[in-house]
């Protein structure tokens, strides 16, 4: 007979312990056994002790547990000592995945934990403690969910249309570049613009320029380079690995041939203007704002110029031709 503390002042104390109907007992067993059955999620109930009490189907089937493995007794170290044998945890340290659960289980606070599993399913991991002892453990699998906010995460860096890594990016890359660049290893920025052509074909037309001119710089630059599509009709290249400025003169060379190469655009065969500007980080003390307007600025000049696909930036605020 379960037995509780009958509050005071109803009138009905019996030495302050009394007898809680089965009729109570049977609902609330009711509502446990709806709550285990109806949800999606996976949900387990242990004691004090770390002891399963009850689980859903979906509790056993989301950490692929055996039948012995479900019954009322099994404790979470078993349970944990399964994932772990099975390989089914995230990372390879295995007693940093036991201690973590089990440091989690004792805390007497709801905590919420996301999980990457070697399959590729992401659970979120929920501790609720429960009045009196023990815990329940709530599974939830938001694989879909996860691929959403990481293709959010993803539009934010890349430009839609030529999936290309777009202002954002460039900005955060050039920040890493500024930060890794040693005494002899550098890097370039390759200014492209295209904006001579804007406006002399209709928009769709131009979008699939946009996408050509895309791939040819997707093909060009190397591993560890970053290509970029900006407003407009402008593109740029943040090159790596540069220690003179003779390597950011051969790639802008490269760019210039391959570029320069006749676009087919639907029924029609373009032959869009295009200049470039060079911006080398030098010894000033300039952020990523400052070098991207010196490259762009270098290819503004480099169309003043006439003959010439691409010059550099100097401090003198003057293009000189390359």
């Amino acid at each position: 007979m379960v037995q509780l503390k009958r509050r005071k002042g109803d009138g009905k104390e019996d030495n302050g312990v009394v007898s809680k109907s089965w009729p109570t007992v049977a609902r609330q067993n009711e509502k446990r056994e709806a709550l285990l059955a109806g949800a999606n999620r996976g949900v387990g109930v242990f004691n004090t002790s770390g002891l399963l009490i009850d689980c859903n189907v979906a509790y056993g089937e989301t950490y692929g547990l055996p039948e012995e493995l479900v019954v009322p007794g099994t404790s979470l170290v078993e349970i944990l000592e399964h994932q772990v044998g099975m390989g089914n945890i995230p990372g390879s340290d295995s007693n940093d995945y036991v201690i973590m659960h089990l440091n989690m289980s004792r805390k007497n606070e709801p905590q919420t934990r996301v999980e990457t599993l070697p399959d590729g399913r992401v659970l979120s991991i929920g501790h609720i403690p429960v009045n009196g002892g023990g815990w329940i453990t709530t599974l939830d699998d938001i694989s879909d969910l996860y691929a959403i906010v990481e293709e959010m995460e993803h539009s934010s860096f890349y430009d839609r249309r030529t999936a290309l890594p777009n202002h954002k990016m460039l900005m955060q890359s050039l920040d890493n570049a500024f930060a890794q660049q040693w005494e002899e290893e550098s890097f370039a920025l390759i200014a492209v613009d295209f904006s001579a052509f804007d406006g002399l074909v209709d928009p769709e037309s131009e979008l699939q320029l946009h996408t050509h001119v895309a791939d040819r710089l997707a093909k060009t630059v190397r591993t560890g380079d970053v290509p970029a599509k900006l407003e407009g009709s402008n593109f740029a290249v943040l090159q790596s690995a540069v220690t003179t400025a003779d390597d950011a003169e051969a790639l802008a060379r490269r760019l210039a041939t391959l570029l320069a190469m006749p676009y087919q655009v639907g029924e029609q065969t373009l032959m869009p203007s295009f200049h470039m500007g060079i911006a080398l980080p030098g010894q000033d003390d300039i952020g990523e704002k400052a070098l991207l307007e010196q490259a762009q600025q270098a290819a503004k000049q480099a169309r003043a110029i006439g003959q010439k696909r691409y010059a550099f930036y100097i401090e003198e605020k003057e293009a000189l031709s390359a």
